[in-house]
C-alpha cells in the first residue's frame, strides 16, 4: 500500500519545513509610492542617507532599510510602521524588537509592497504537482516490484 511507502514517509516528514519556502518563493517586492501603501501592507522601505541619520536616535543604530507592516500613514509627512527586521548601514540585518517607529516621508528613499507573484506562485505550484506525481509514480512501481505491503486475506476468505 502507498501508506507504507519509504518515499512518501519521506515527503511527509519534510513537507512541513518546505512549505514555508514555497509559500514565500510566491511573493516579491513591488515598487510603489510611499502615499498609496494601504494600512497593514508588508513593505521593503529603503532609507536615505540622511533618513538613516535621523532614525539614528530612534532606533539606537543608523539605519538603511527596513521591512514590515505599515500601522498607519501620518498624513504626507510620516508614516508608522512596525518593523520585522531592519538593515544596518553596516549591511547587518536584524530582528526588530522594539514596537513602532515614526519614518518621516522625506527619509524614505524607495517604498516596496510586498505582493502575491502569480508568475512565480504557478512557478511554485507546477513543480509541487510534478513532485508529487514523481512520488506516486515511484510508490505504485516499487508496490509492483513486492516492495510494498502484502495484504493477508480476512478470516473466512476463500484460500
Amino acid at each position: 500500500m502507498l501508506r507504507n511507502s519509504p518515499v512518501l514517509h519521506v515527503a511527509a516528514r519534510r513537507a512541513p519545513w518546505l512549505a514555508p519556502v514555497l509559500l514565500g518563493a510566491c511573493f516579491s517586492y513591488q515598487p510603489v509610492r510611499l502615499a498609496t501603501v494601504p494600512e497593514r501592507a508588508d513593505v521593503r522601505l529603503t532609507l536615505t542617507p540622511e533618513g538613516g541619520r535621523v532614525l539614528a536616535d530612534a532606533a539606537g543604530m543608523r539605519l538603511a532599510a527596513l521591512t514590515g507592516l505599515v500601522e498607519r500613514m501620518e498624513g504626507d509627512s510620516a508614516v508608522m510602521v512596525r518593523p520585522v527586521t531592519v538593515v544596518t548601514e553596516q549591511g547587518d540585518e536584524l530582528p526588530w524588537r522594539q514596537g513602532l517607529l515614526a519614518i518621516p516621508s522625506r527619509a524614505v528613499a524607495r517604498t516596496e509592497q510586498r505582493v502575491m507573484d502569480k508568475k512565480r506562485s504557478r512557478g511554485v505550484a507546477v513543480g509541487i504537482a510534478a513532485a508529487f506525481t514523481g512520488m506516486v509514480v515511484y510508490a505504485l512501481r516499487s508496490i509492483g516490484r513486492g516492495g510494498g505491503a502484502t495484504v493477508q486475506p480476512g478470516p473466512g476468505a476463500p484460500e
